[in-house]
């Protein structure tokens, strides 16, 4: 795809960019860490702490006490010097040490030795020179830490001495200081969402709050109606976005509630949506549909947060503004994507998995999207993006959308996913529905066009995938091989039978039987990426055809075999 297409809206990009990297050492380099540390004569006091939603676990509180920290997947033996000295630790474990959530843990075991232990970690990284760790200079780690440090006060206060709560208050002022002068040119448009959430928190929980209030209040709100979406979904079309935005808002809607005020009406209505939307990318006890740089939630998380809503809003079949489709019978849930790229702002993780979908049934993962690698440097992160880590169809093994490629003029920006691509959904009643996408009319000369239909008792689904001449011609050579691919998640057991099907088994024997017409389907070797921690190995079914031509008909179903 040219990204010449594109050029106007990249060049766009590239200008936002180049201006948050020519004002990132002006207001977040040695002069802004020199403004943030100055001294602070009179610490604030903590006059709310807000109640966390979920809670850690004791066992791992244990475990830190032994020197073994597990975080991102990754155990690490920490010796008498402490967690912050560890060379040559896995960035994803470095970042999460430096959130402080397991905070959560020692909050759990609810003990004096929790309580010291925790304050003394804190009190090491607060004696170490602020903002010049490995992830020093990221605003939505900073603003995570903050936000911990005030959910975990009742424990870090527990047996504390004053001195301490010097401490910890000019530790708040300090990322108060830097947050503000680092959140504008924060490069990721997430961040500075979150960031922003972290300087109104410091705002309604701390004593010298007031007259800040105001100004964080408007900027926040400001942020959030620019990155949310009408029907409570996040710009960048990522389902994992959403709990830590709704997190971080009932986190505020209780510190308003605290000082006798009522959130603004934005907050509000942005938590109502948000919980409607969350009900709808729940494949079942709280597990998140993945797409769109969309990895593992943990579903407890889910679980905590929904048990927050009192009115239970019950999500319709269609996202229209976040662009997905929702089909439920009986137990079984169908989550589609039937939307393009976001905006290129919001579209460095984001996936080409046009029509690609996921289904649970009894919330158990039957077919998935391969997930995401969250760390950009990863190996496996560019190839979690492409189209045929997606349970859709590929053309000539290209994606659907996408990639810029611009050599070192976007090295600042990573390769956001760049159209065009014009996706459309008709639903046909309540358990079926029609969509289709032209990212493959420019390459090939062809659309893909999927149907879907969910039996009304959710035992059988059915689906057709066709490509079509995107002209008037009634035929036309592909000349590019084509597969439709339906990715497995690893606790699916499946095997081919004599007849060509292929049998799955889930939840301890339940099984699924996997037909294809006039076509030969075969199981062969995919990645999961949707645990935490790193891939791990799976099976995929997938369907090629060498020579195409269309138009092209697919017909294939699942069908419960008890």
């Amino acid at each position: 795809m040219a990204i010449s297409g594109n050029f106007g809206s990249l060049l766009h990009l590239f200008a936002d960019a180049a201006g948050r990297q020519l004002t990132s050492p002006l207001r977040t380099g040695r002069l802004a860490r020199i403004r943030a540390l100055r001294p602070v004569s009179n610490p604030p006091a903590i006059l709310f702490s807000p109640v966390r939603l979920v809670k850690g676990d004791a066992v791992k509180a244990r475990d830190y006490y032994s020197g073994e920290w597990q975080l991102a997947g990754h155990t690490i033996a920490v010796g008498a010097d402490g967690p912050f000295d560890q060379p040559d630790v896995p960035d994803a474990w470095q970042r999460q040490l430096e959130r402080f959530g397991w905070l959560a843990d020692f909050q759990a075991a609810n003990s004096d030795l929790a309580a010291a232990q925790s304050r003394l970690l804190v009190e090491t990284y607060l004696s170490r020179p602020l903002f010049m760790t490995r992830n020093g200079r990221n605003v939505g780690i900073a603003a995570e830490r903050v936000l911990q440090w005030l959910r975990s006060a009742p424990l870090l206060f527990r047996g504390a001495d004053s001195r301490f709560a010097s401490v910890l208050g000019r530790g708040f002022v300090r990322h108060g200081r830097w947050l503000r002068r680092a959140i504008s040119p924060a490069p990721e448009p997430f961040d500075r969402l979150r960031g922003r959430a972290a300087l109104l928190a410091l705002a309604l929980c701390l004593s010298d709050g007031k007259r800040r209030l105001e100004k964080a209040q408007k900027n926040f709100i400001s942020e959030l109606n620019a990155q949310m979406l009408a029907d409570g979904g996040h710009v960048s079309r990522d389902p994992s976005a959403l709990p830590a935005v709704l997190d971080d808002l009932l986190l505020l809607r209780q510190a308003y509630g605290n000082l006798g005020r009522a959130p603004p009406q934005a907050i509000n209505e942005a938590i109502e949506r948000l919980f409607v939307l969350l009900r709808f990318f729940d494949m079942g006890d709280g597990r998140l549909a993945r797409f769109n740089g969309g990895g593992w939630v943990d579903p407890a998380w889910i679980r905590a947060l929904l048990a927050e809503d009192d009115v239970e809003g019950q999500p319709a079949g269609l996202a229209a503004a976040s662009h997905y489709l929702r089909l439920s019978a009986g137990g079984s849930v169908l989550l589609a994507d039937v939307g393009g790229p976001p905006p290129l702002n919001f579209a460095g993780h984001a996936h080409a998995g046009a029509l690609s979908f996921e289904f649970s049934v009894d919330g158990d993962p039957l077919i998935v999207n391969c997930g995401a690698a969250r760390d950009p440097e990863s190996t496996v992160f560019g190839l979690s993006r492409v189209t045929a880590a997606h349970s859709t169809l590929t053309v000539g093994d290209r994606s659907s959308a996408q990639f810029a490629q611009a050599g070192r003029l976007l090295e600042w920006v990573g390769r956001p996913l760049i159209g065009p691509i014009h996706v459309t959904v008709e639903r046909k009643g309540a358990y079926a529905a029609a969509m289709r996408h032209d990212g493959y009319a420019e390459p090939f000369g062809v659309l893909h066009e999927r149907s879907l239909v969910l039996a009304n008792d959710g035992r059988s689904l059915g689906g057709i995938d066709r490509l079509l001449p995107s002209s008037q011609k009634p035929s036309i050579e592909i000349g590019a091989p084509v597969t439709l691919r339906f990715h497995l998640h690893p606790a699916v057991n499946a095997w081919q039978d004599r007849d060509g099907s292929i049998t799955l088994a889930v939840n301890g024997g339940c099984r699924w039987r996997f037909v294809v017409d006039g076509q030969e389907a075969a199981l062969t070797d995919s990645l999961y990426l949707g645990r935490s921690g790193g891939p791990v190995a799976t099976r995929q079914i997938e369907i090629a055809i060498a020579d195409a031509a269309a138009p092209l008909t697919i017909e294939w179903g699942l069908v419960y075999e008890g």
